[in-house]
């Protein structure tokens, strides 16, 4: 491709009629010297027959205005670089715009003209478009999935034609798709090829055969595009195609069908690893309150499959389905399709009856700084995805096992009965008055020369135990044994020292006092106690004992049980 002719811009006075440079200073023979406005290119004319009308929007490295074809008298939008370039980027930009000049395609901005300034900065002329991007028709909300649907087809029909003519957008975003009204509600147009990846075999033949490199080349061991809808294989460095733009459309549909992008870190770099290792929560689990289809999430999961040969063949094939699920007609209706609203928002903020629709004239580039993707960094190394995985992987797993509780946690403490002790008092002075009594008899019997009386066997002193006060009598022991008839394993604690641990339908055999208490319980469950003394007098004198521990599962918090409602049985009249 040989070197583009520069590209003059001039302004005329109105007074004398006079053409000279939009940057000299013009002495009117009439009426003395013109006043020079603030940004000399408006009011300027570009070529000779682009008009520069007003300033639209700008950004770190371009500026938008609106202009006029003089002869035509056709609005128009100009996108011009700040800085002048060097002439192998003034020939990979024009090279760019020529690509995508030749897609011709309804859902591809159409760009009518391009060149450079005499002063090296490039330039862009398209159709002016009247509407709003797609990021800010999302700002206002979730969009419903039968409007989701219309807008992502569309995408891809648009990119399908692109990549067709061998183009990769690689830097696809709700910033770059403009929503407008033409013929039918949504229009889609998909803008701003700033880092576009043109391949090998279409490069040259736009070129004339001309060894160009590709455009926008990235640098070794660099990252361009906007890190939420960065494909996995662009932040790894790896070799890409034109999976990556249905990468990036299937976080666009994630986007409309949420409100929410699928990855968003501390940072850029962050979010970009998140791509690299994490899996997105599905649509349905991260808004479960709106009616989002199944069906329309696994289109949205396979078009972000972490491996480009999961996805869908291309976009062509991704565009057939979702019209699939259009005219299924198992998608809700669209509100905003149902109402004679004509405006673009998703939901008015200040509906008004008597108000009428606005249509704000925007610019086909909103910030202006399309040329300039939003990451443009060192990618990251296999080491570091890699720890980064491992990190995840471990965090994913200690998320999905429960921590151990102990059983001590969910047993209430074991409080044994305290024996009386004043019924042990009055039964030792009782047995120590016998004694005395007794021994009173014989010494008044055995005095007066009498037979000795011989004193029963119970009433000798020998034979009269004074238990200790305070120390009760050990219980008596008992076999207990206990089976688990709960879902879960059971922890069973008996008194302070004896427990065992039951799986589901497993026993155990514990030696214990009659007095003794245990408490059975498990995590989830509602806790069981057990008086030995009971269950033995149940079971009967020298029966064997058996437990059966059947624990009552917990009702979550906040939800209640359902309520079997009964229909009242009323007479028929």
């Amino acid at each position: 491709m040989s070197e583009s002719p520069s590209t003059g811009v001039t302004r005329v006075c109105g007074t004398c009629q006079q053409v000279y440079g939009y940057k000299d200073k013009h002495v009117c023979p009439k009426g003395g010297a013109a006043e020079v406005p603030s940004d000399p290119l408006i009011g300027a004319t570009l070529g000779g027959r682009y008009l520069i009308e007003s300033f639209l929007s700008s950004g770190g490295m371009g500026v938008v205005y609106r202009a006029k074809h003089s002869v035509l008298d056709k609005p128009l939008a100009i996108k011009l670089l700040r800085e002048a370039q060097d002439p192998m980027m003034q020939q990979r930009f024009l090279l760019e715009a020529k690509s995508a000049c030749h897609i011709g395609h309804e859902n591809i901005v159409d760009i009518t003209d391009f060149g450079v300034l005499d002063d090296g900065r490039p330039y862009l002329v398209m159709e002016f478009l009247q509407g709003q991007s797609l990021e800010s028709v999302i700002a206002k909300g979730a969009l419903p999935p039968l409007r989701s649907c219309r807008i992502a087809e569309q995408i891809a029909r648009g990119l399908h034609a692109v990549h067709e003519k061998g183009i990769v957008h690689r830097d696809l975003k709700p910033g770059n798709i403009f929503i407008l009204e033409r013929g039918r509600k949504d229009f889609v147009k998909i803008l701003d090829f700033g880092i576009a990846k043109v391949m090998a075999g279409t490069r040259e033949s736009l070129s004339g055969g001309a060894n160009l490199p590709n455009l926008r080349a990235t640098a070794t061991g660099t990252v361009l595009g906007t890190p939420e809808y960065l494909s996995p294989e662009q932040g790894a460095g790896e070799a890409f195609d034109a999976r990556v733009d249905q990468y990036a459309l299937g976080c666009i549909m994630y986007e409309m069908l949420t409100g929410q992008v699928p990855f968003r870190g501390t940072g850029p770099m962050s979010t970009l690893m998140k791509h690299l290792t994490e899996k997105p929560v599905p649509p349905r689990k991260r808004r479960a309150d709106l009616n989002i289809p199944e069906s329309l999430e696994k289109i949205v999961l396979k078009a972000m499959a972490q491996q480009k040969e999961n996805r869908y063949a291309n976009m062509d094939e991704l565009a057939n389905v979702l019209q699939e699920l259009i005219d299924s007609g198992t998608l809700p209706p669209d509100p905003a399709q149902m109402r004679p609203s004509s405006s673009l928002q998703t939901v008015p903020a200040n509906p008004s009856a008597s108000a009428p629709t606005a249509h704000p004239e925007l610019s086909p580039l909103t910030s202006g700084d399309m040329f300039a993707p939003t990451l443009q960094a060192a990618i990251p190394s296999k080491a570091e995805i890699a720890k980064e995985r491992a990190r995840v992987k471990d965090a994913e797993a200690s998320k999905s096992e429960p921590k151990p509780h102990l059983a001590t946690e969910r047993v209430s403490p074991i409080v044994l009965p305290k024996r009386p002790k004043l019924p042990i008092v009055l039964l030792g002075v009782a047995g120590a008055m016998v004694v005395l009594l007794v021994l009173v008899l014989v010494l008044k019997l055995g005095g007066g020369g009498k037979p000795a009386v011989t004193v029963p066997a119970d009433l000798r002193p020998a034979s009269v135990e004074t238990p200790s006060i305070g120390e009760p009598p050990a219980p008596k022991e008992q076999k207990v044994s206990f089976s688990n008839q709960s879902t879960g394993k059971v922890t069973l604690l008996c008194g302070s020292k004896k427990n065992c641990i039951l799986d589901v339908g497993k026993s155990c055999e514990l030696l214990l006092p009659e007095d003794t208490k245990c408490e059975a319980s498990a995590t989830g469950f509602h806790s069981q106690s057990v008086e030995v003394a009971d269950e033995v007098r149940k079971a009967g004198k020298g029966k064997a004992v058996l437990i059966a521990i059947q624990l009552e599962a917990d009702k979550p918090a906040g939800k209640a049980g359902k309520v079997k409602k009964t229909k009242s049985k009323g007479k028929k009249r």
